[in-house]
């Protein structure tokens, strides 16, 4: 059946958004820093067209950016 067909005889998309993954799997992400490119690495374990994060889950993540961002321009950090 084409996809609009479907899209037809089932309605618009459901408004919840689903967690991102492959049959079950969860996101997980790979921090990492290049300091020769200065370059920081934000790396998925599954394909996400989007990720929603709770807001201490974003803060962490900001703060594992910032890290990265810092260990890849050189400076010493702690932890």
């Amino acid at each position: 059946m084409p996809k609009s067909a479907a899209l037809r005889k089932t309605g618009p998309p459901s408004p919840v958004v689903a967690p991102p993954g492959i049959e079950g799997q969860t996101c997980q992400i790979v921090f990492g820093h290049n300091v020769e490119i200065r370059k920081v690495l934000m790396q998925f374990n599954v394909a996400a067209s989007r990720l929603i994060f709770s807001p201490d889950e974003a803060r962490d993540v900001a703060a594992k950016l910032t890290h990265y961002a810092d260990m890849a321009d050189g400076k010493k950090t702690q932890g």
